[in-house]
């Protein structure tokens, strides 16, 4: 009886050190449940560190079927890149779910991280983060009979980083994407996912400028585009996409598997929303029902609520944020929010919605010389800049909507996958 007693006791304490290890919830427990847990009950770190429980949690949060419901259920954050701060400039915010004592959002910061990229993150889908570093190039130009030297930005590395599972990779630059002192290109990009396929895709879309230095001009050549499959290691061919202008700043907004650029038209002043069907490669317009012949440099699109989003800040008078309620249908584009200006307040930039609350505040973004947090209050009808990360006095930040997600790009590519 005492033998007995003794050998049970063994067994409580081999469970209780299963239990610890993570392995004795495992042999009870069907994955889907885990995976459930792990995908929509805990904070990303705290899910990063489950990682580290275990070989068999470690396996399964790599597999397929987790990865995929983490990605559906993924909390909004923001990656932010701050200029002049290292050796990690960049970080992971999570947005905690409640106000503030001062009645303003809080983030918290969860992840720090440097790349050998040192340029804000353009875009984001699913998890992973688009970079695009830019070089410089020195030319002469005449203007008004006078020999000026101009630099000019232009794009040189391009990265894909999941700061999550700390990985990334450099996409081969594509053909045609040096610069000479004659010929120049205006460049822009998208990032997304296919909706059928599943694929990665980079697109860019790009002028060629030709320079005269002896007339001091520059002429506009109609756009091409070339796509990058991650995972192929090449680019496609070239093809022009129709008579429009798209601006060298303009960041690619990702939504139902279609980027969208606000362009103008070429020879004329209309405004026209292009969109890349990323399956069938293939562009086509929206007709932009809402928009005025407003200045180019306050209009943004983005993605809102799930829905294509037009912010219009070229009034002097209020802010117009419309949101197409249907996709791809033009009639149901829906003027949601309306907000009026006091004394011509931040009449330049982009401004871009982040979250509205259920009292009908709104925190918005404004990007001009850099980005600045602005809290809309529907009652007292202002604004109100609030710093959000207890840092915007010291540096110049950049920022992106972020979904955080354990996608490893080692599944998708056949490039070189470098970890940091």
């Amino acid at each position: 009886m005492k033998h007995e007693r003794g050998k049970k006791s063994r067994k409580q304490r081999e469970a209780s050190k299963n239990q610890k290890s993570g392995e004795g919830l495992l042999s009870f427990l069907p994955p889907e449940i885990i995976i459930n847990i792990l995908s929509s009950r805990l904070p990303f770190r705290t899910t990063m560190s489950c990682k580290s429980v275990c070989k068999p949690w470690l396996d399964l949060l790599e597999t397929r079927e987790f990865v995929k419901s983490h990605i559906s259920k993924s909390v909004p954050s923001l990656a932010v890149f701050l200029e002049g701060e290292y050796p990690k400039p960049y970080k992971v915010f999570e947005y905690v779910d409640e106000l503030s004592p001062k009645r303003v959002p809080r983030w918290n910061v969860v992840l720090n991280f440097n790349l050998p990229c040192t340029e804000p993150p353009y875009s984001s889908v699913d998890g992973l983060l688009f970079l695009c570093s830019r070089g410089i190039m020195s030319r002469e130009i005449f203007k008004h009979g006078i020999l000026r030297r101009e630099d000019i930005w232009w794009p040189r590395d391009l990265f894909i980083c999941n700061p999550i599972t700390r990985d990334y990779i450099k996409l081969p630059c594509p053909p045609e994407f040096s610069s000479s002192k004659r010929r120049v290109h205006v460049d822009t990009f998208g990032f997304g996912v296919s909706r059928t396929t599943g694929q990665y895709k980079m697109v860019r879309v790009f002028h060629k400028l030709v320079l005269n230095t002896e007339l001091g001009t520059a002429e506009l050549v109609e756009p091409k585009c070339q796509v990058y499959t991650v995972g192929t290691g090449s680019w496609s061919g070239i093809f022009s996409i129709g008579p429009f202008k798209y601006e060298g700043n303009a960041k690619g907004a990702f939504l139902n598997g279609n980027i969208h650029w606000m362009v103008r038209d070429m020879y004329g002043s209309s405004v026209w929303i292009s969109c890349f069907d990323l399956e069938t490669e293939l562009f086509s317009t929206f007709c932009l029902l809402p928009c005025n012949d407003g200045r180019e440099e306050c209009l943004n699109v983005s993605t809102f609520r799930d829905c294509l989003c037009f912010c219009d800040n070229s009034s002097h008078n209020e802010i117009v944020i419309w949101l197409m309620k249907e996709y791809g249908d033009e009639k149901s584009w829906t003027k949601e929010f309306v907000i009026r200006k006091r004394d011509g307040d931040y009449n330049e930039g982009l401004m871009c919605p982040i979250k509205a609350f259920p009292n009908g505040d709104i925190l918005m973004a404004l990007e001009y010389s850099k980005l600045l947090t602005l809290y809309y209050s529907s009652k007292t009808k202002t604004f109100r800049h609030v710093d959000l990360f207890g840092l915007q006095s010291r540096f110049c930040i950049r920022a992106v909507a972020y979904a955080p997600s354990f996608l490893p790009l080692k599944t998708l590519a056949t490039e070189n996958v470098i970890s940091f």
